[in-house]
């Protein structure tokens, strides 16, 4: 029993040994190395290549994106004739020379140095002396490989970080918080913590940077800044794609808003920033700040606030809708006035809202006898014993006939003419009918004395008869 035991613990220890020495293998075998190349017309292209550590450079270079013409294996190994159709074309086991050819350099100490080795010729890996030409080109962490055609000489020198830690060239490099119009300390290209409170506005100010030389001339395209706040469900907002020249820097500007009933807690808000070179290097980096939720002790707001119909008619009777939310630590009740100065609308109903709900009801109004024109009513909600007030407006859109003159009067259902305090009640519409006068007592006058002439003519006719007979 202890002997199969032992033999299963060493196993496992085996398994173990085996998995530890295989990532350990993988990880010192990984490699990036930079390409460079400067072409006939000024273009610069450079690119950054995983590879295995110890890969020639022929397989290395097949790697890139760059079309690549090569000459058969030779005694220096395989040439390169032509990169991007720029070249001489192949001849034999070489490419044809007519006094310039790809000229092959490594980077060291900050500047070039001629390979005095091909990418894969005979031998081993070269010894990385300057002064040998035994063996072939072999790749290793952080080299950057630079080709011109030419002569002799290099293309511009551009360093491993240049090339491959491309994170470092794209940055936020300052940043500024604002909650309701007010300035935030405590923020910068770093990240930091935004207080705010349920329905705050939340604007950030960034700086994107291109933190290329303007010796290299890196130009990053299709930029994007992207933030996303991580609420219960989460609010996003996004700048326009810009390019940035090297050394050049914008300023973008991002809008968050928070809910109204948005719980109190810490939420993430990450800022994304994304773009490219000619090239198709990918740029990336990232930002993170805290967003410290907060209620307020007491806060009401208007959530919603309509007329229906919105056009109406010289008579007309609107339903106003009002809905208040609580997003503050306490129960609320207090006063909501409509108001108009223009036709002595001051009219008040109560409201009493729990913490976090909503408070919804509408009110029916009266318009007799309107001039077309849009007319404002002031919606206050006064609360926590009168001590805060959160205020709205709505516009009354009225559309009449030409007829209709007389002067607009707004009034409740139920108010009397002598009464200019309307009062406001949420029962549904009601139409509202004309009665008309009978025939007869409208047209009372003019059938009177239509009546007393038919009567004299026939009294003038009589007489008229009798008056002849005789």
């Amino acid at each position: 029993m202890v002997i199969q035991l032992s033999s299963g613990l060493l196993k496992s220890k085996v398994f173990l040994l085996l998995l530890v020495t295989i990532i350990l293998t993988n990880t010192a075998l990984a490699a990036k190395v930079g390409v460079v190349v400067e072409f006939k017309n000024g273009d610069v292209y450079k690119e950054c290549i995983d590879a295995v550590e110890n890969t020639d450079g022929y397989d290395l270079l097949q790697k890139t994106k760059l079309s690549i013409l090569w000459s058969p294996q030779s005694a220096f190994g395989q040439l390169i004739c032509k990169i991007n159709g720029e070249g001489t074309n192949v001849q034999g086991n070489f490419c044809e020379f007519f006094g310039e050819f790809w000229n092959f350099n490594i980077a060291k100490n900050n500047d070039w140095a001629h390979s005095p080795v091909g990418h894969n010729g005979p031998g081993g890996c070269w010894n990385r002396n300057e002064n040998s030409f035994v063996g072939h080109y072999c790749t290793r962490e952080g080299d950057v490989l630079g080709y011109k055609f030419t002569d002799s000489g290099a293309p511009p020198f551009i360093s491993f970080d240049d090339i491959c830690n491309t994170k470092t060239r794209l940055g936020v490099t300052s940043a500024k918080a604002f909650v309701n119009g007010k300035r935030k300390s405590g923020i910068d290209e770093k990240g930091g913590t935004i207080e705010a409170k349920p329905g705050s506005a939340i604007k950030l100010e960034v700086e994107v940077s291109n933190k290329y030389s303007e010796n290299d001339k890196t130009e990053i395209e299709d930029i994007i800044v992207e933030g996303v706040l991580d609420l219960s469900s989460d609010v996003r907002d996004e700048s326009s794609e810009f390019n940035l020249d090297a050394n050049d820097e914008r300023q973008v500007t991002l809008n968050f808003k928070l809910p109204e009933n948005e719980p109190e807690g810490e939420y993430n808000l990450e800022i994304n920033v994304e773009g490219k070179d000619k090239n198709d290097n990918k740029y990336e980096t990232d930002v993170d700040f805290d967003v410290d939720v907060e209620k307020e002790s007491h806060k009401v707001t208007f959530n919603d606030l309509s007329l229906m119909p919105s056009v109406l008619d010289c008579n007309a009777n609107p339903l106003l809708t009002v809905e208040l939310a609580n997003s503050g630590d306490n129960d609320e009740s207090g006063i909501l006035t409509i108001k108009n100065n223009d036709f002595g609308i001051d009219v008040s109903a109560p409201f009493s809202i729990a913490k976090d709900s909503v408070f919804k009801k509408s009110y029916k109004l009266s318009i007799d006898n309107a001039q077309s024109g849009t007319y404002p009513l002031e919606i206050s909600a006064v609360y926590n014993n009168g001590q805060k007030t959160e205020k709205n407006s709505a516009n009354v859109v009225v559309k009449c006939s030409e007829s209709a003159s007389t002067k607009t009067s707004f009034k409740s259902s139920n108010a009397n003419n002598n009464n200019k305090n309307a009062k406001i009640q949420s029962t549904p519409a009601t139409s509202l009918a004309v009665k008309e006068e009978p025939f007869i007592m409208k047209y009372k006058t003019p059938i009177i004395i239509v009546g007393a002439e038919v009567v004299l003519l026939v009294f003038g006719v009589v007489f008229l008869v009798n008056s002849l007979r005789k």
